[in-house]
């Protein structure tokens, strides 16, 4: 009897820590993937002259953040496609192949030529890699809510659904600030305008390389 029970708590701990790696998985997944999106907010205005330029700083700055509404609209179709994958091939699959197609899209932000280089095609480029960007964002979504919520008994799904959209959103928001920071520190003035803002989306890389490693 004392061995049966032994082995019962053994295989209930065993049982806890999976799903707490789950969630706590799930949430970090998140914030890498609202992180990428927050670059975008911290560069705006650079981003403004350099792909939407006008004589109304405003409009420009209008036309980035319309940018960031069109990889918004972008999510149920990936949510969809990513959900039929994650159906065929495993949750962790999904969610590997969108954290990667998010941080690498991310990072592609990066090396864009500007207007002053090829003209009308810079915006337009922006925008096709905001809707590929969009398309990916949709399947991290899916996939870590699930993983999370799927993870724990029916009755805490309610608050790991909170914890991982409302937890993750935070922690996004300060590793994008962190990285804002640190960015403007090492590259400072004209430099980030030149460089520095390119380097903040180069960091997407990371966050590629750190969803294999905690969902591999």
């Amino acid at each position: 009897m004392a061995v049966l029970t032994n082995q019962t708590v053994l295989t209930e701990r065993e049982n806890n820590r999976h799903t707490l790696r789950a969630v706590v998985a799930s949430c970090i997944g998140w914030s890498l993937d609202l992180y990428d999106l927050f670059i975008l907010l911290f560069v705006a205005p650079i981003i403004g002259k350099l792909f939407f330029p006008s004589e109304h700083a405003m409009l420009s700055l209008a036309a980035v953040y319309a940018s960031f509404g069109v990889t918004l609209l972008m999510r149920p179709l990936g949510s969809a496609l990513f959900g039929s994958y994650a159906d065929r091939k495993g949750r962790k699959a999904a969610m590997i192949a969108s954290m990667i197609g998010v941080g690498v899209s991310t990072a592609a932000f990066g090396l864009l030529p500007t207007v002053a280089t090829i003209g009308v095609a810079a915006p337009i480029l922006f925008i096709v890699l905001r809707l590929i960007q969009g398309v990916f964002v949709g399947g991290v979504v899916a996939a870590t809510h699930t993983i999370g919520t799927e993870s724990v008994a029916p009755r805490w799904r309610g608050a790991v659904s909170g914890l991982i959209g409302g937890g993750g959103a935070g922690l996004g928001a300060l590793f994008a600030s962190i990285a804002y920071y640190a960015l403007s520190a090492a590259f400072p003035g004209e430099q980030f305008e030149e460089w520095g803002w390119r380097c903040m989306f180069f960091t997407g890389i990371i966050s590629a390389v750190l969803g294999i490693t905690i969902f591999g």
